[in-house]
């Protein structure tokens, strides 16, 4: 693929800005691929790397990102690791993180199958790590991020997708945290980083959703919810029924709705399973991905049965682009980071909760207010002392 035609593509899927490094002939090739809103500065973009850096505007400081594909030649690995020990534009006093596919393994519970490694195997990636002080954090999911897709006793696994950091990074960022989502259609696992991981989720609001009124069922789900006898003030009535109808609502979108999106989840999470706890066992493996597959199919087919139905009215259905606005939405409303009024960063959820508790309580106080006199000040005039003097009389006086 081009680099015009990648450029193209990541652009239709809401990437706008991209970096890209050429293949040679069929082989090798690196893109690089943001939205608008983060601002990368590309320092460059060689064969087996891309380098950018961005500032962190909370701890206002500059992060420095290396994007790598390690050598994957055995014999062309020792000189390029050692041109990667050498460089000097990882600097040692500033948060820095190298993700990718570094091609080698850091020690021998990093591979399952094919040849036997030793020492003389890990020294590269070891070398490396030692020299910029850079070490791996935490991670959920499969150990084993690579498969050579083959069958037992032929069957190769292992770790080869890594993110390391420095002890910097990791103290600018005590929240972050890699995930290794299964392998389902690719011999590798894709890798997420987050840099604001937390382990409980909040509860997901009540959304009514617009395809409901396109089914026929709705109107009686809501109905037969709607007409509960139920005992109280006109007030508290209509609280119970609404109480019933998005139950209601809620356990009829998972029966009618919700059940390939459900079936996905489960699938992806026993398959992950599956990568984590017994990695040899490819009958089954094919089995999940096969039942994936078809699930996504049918994921398809039900989104573009949607957009035909309302294309005329509302405009193309285009699934991605809605889940784009979703996310931008998402992100957009949350907060990861406040200053408090004693000009102290918080990170944490309840002390961002708390914080907001706190200044509502101090806000709306019974306590008089010192601002109140500036607000006071800065209000139009609309009666003159006089007539406020007038108004202030007995009314036998004004008389």
């Amino acid at each position: 693929m081009g680099k015009d035609m990648a450029a193209r593509k990541l652009k239709n899927m809401g990437f706008p800005c991209t970096c890209n490094v050429p293949s040679v002939g069929r082989s090798g090739g690196l893109v690089l691929a943001w939205e608008k809103e983060i601002h990368l500065n590309v320092v460059s973009s060689i064969l087996r790397g891309i380098y950018v850096t961005s500032t962190d505007i909370i701890h206002s400081k500059t992060f420095h990102i290396h994007f790598v594909y390690g050598e994957p030649n055995s014999t062309l690995k020792p000189p390029f690791w050692e041109q990667q020990c050498q460089q000097t534009t990882a600097p040692i006093d500033e948060p820095v993180f190298v993700i990718g596919d570094f091609n080698t393994l850091l020690g021998t519970e990093d591979k399952n199958g094919g040849l036997e490694v030793n020492d003389s195997d890990f020294e590269h990636l070891r070398n490396f790590c030692s020299t910029f002080n850079l070490h791996d954090p935490r991670f959920y999911g499969p150990r084993i991020t690579w498969s050579n897709m083959q069958q037992v006793p032929d069957l190769i696994l292992e770790r080869l997708d890594r993110c390391f950091l420095n002890q910097i990074a990791e103290d600018l960022c005590p929240k972050l945290c890699v995930i290794n989502p299964p392998r389902d259609s690719s011999d590798h696992c894709p890798m997420h980083i987050g840099f604001n991981y937390e382990e409980t989720c909040m509860p997901k609001p009540f959304h009514f959703m617009a395809m409901w009124i396109e089914d026929p069922t709705c109107r009686d789900i809501i109905a037969n919810f709607w007409s509960v006898n139920v005992i109280g003030s006109p007030a508290y009535k209509l609280k119970a029924k609404l109480l019933s109808a998005k139950k209601g609502l809620r356990d009829w979108n998972k029966s009618s709705f919700g059940n390939i999106q459900t079936d996905i989840s489960t699938i992806r999470k026993d398959l992950l399973e599956l990568q984590i706890f017994d990695p040899t066992d490819s009958i089954t493996t094919a089995r999940l991905k096969t039942r994936l597959e078809y699930l996504y199919t049918l994921e398809e087919f039900y989104w573009k049965d949607k957009s035909r139905e309302v294309w005329l009215i509302e405009g193309d259905r285009n699934t991605p682009y809605f889940h784009r606005v979703t996310l931008f939405r998402r992100k957009r409303n949350a907060i990861s980071w406040i200053k408090d009024s004693s000009n102290a960063i918080l990170t944490d959820r309840d002390s961002i909760g708390n914080s907001f508790l706190d200044y509502s309580k101090n806000l709306y106080s019974s306590q008089p207010q010192q601002f109140q006199d500036e607000i006071f000040n800065d209000l139009p005039v609309k009666f003159s002392a006089e007539d406020n003097d007038t108004l202030n009389l007995p009314s036998l006086l004004r008389k």
